[in-house]
């Protein structure tokens, strides 16, 4: 299993009226330009039914989409087959870290964000009332905090990563200047 980028991917929580899945499917295919930022024709997307709700005396279901564009995931795809692995899924990387600790939060009360924090990516989800509600990249992640604290505290890279492994560091007040 593959998993790509948030800032390669759109996930988007959508609210269909309830049908079948054929009919669901055309639906979104229909309205794709909406929910995703590129041409419908570049775009690879799959879905799920998260829940059936009733709005206003109509039988609704809200969606979880996930989309990427296809000719980015084509590329990929050729690579990782020309490396010789056989490629059984795509996941992008918002939806895989939500989905590692799914069960941890399962019937819980509260919201939760599962951060998954990559060298200059970090990927944001956020799930209510058990379900996946919204993600977020921001072009932030570990190598601007590592940096930030090295320059705080005047040592290298090697005593900084040693440092953040067994202290732990108030990023507000690593990032006030």
């Amino acid at each position: 299993i593959v998993g790509i980028s948030g800032k390669l991917g759109v996930t988007r929580v959508i609210t269909l009226p309830k049908m079948n899945s054929t009919h669901t499917r055309d639906a979104i295919q229909l309205q794709l330009s909406q929910y995703v930022p590129f041409s419908p024709g570049d775009t690879s997307y799959d879905y799920k039914v998260l829940r059936e709700i009733k709005e206003e005396d109509q039988l609704q279901q809200e969606i979880l989409l996930a989309a990427t564009r296809r000719s980015m995931l084509d590329g990929l795809l050729r690579a990782m087959r020309k490396a010789g692995l056989v490629v059984v899924g795509v996941k992008i990387t918002t939806l895989s870290s939500f989905t590692l600790f799914e069960d941890q939060y399962f019937d819980s009360d509260q919201a939760v964000a599962v951060c998954d924090v990559r060298d200059n990516v970090t990927d944001i989800s956020f799930v209510a009332e058990n379900l996946f509600r919204l993600s977020r990249s921001v072009e932030f992640g570990a190598a601007s905090i590592v940096e930030a604290v090295r320059r705080k505290l005047s040592i290298s890279n090697e005593e900084t990563i040693e440092y953040l492994h067994y202290n732990p560091v108030d990023l507000t007040e690593v990032f006030a200047t």
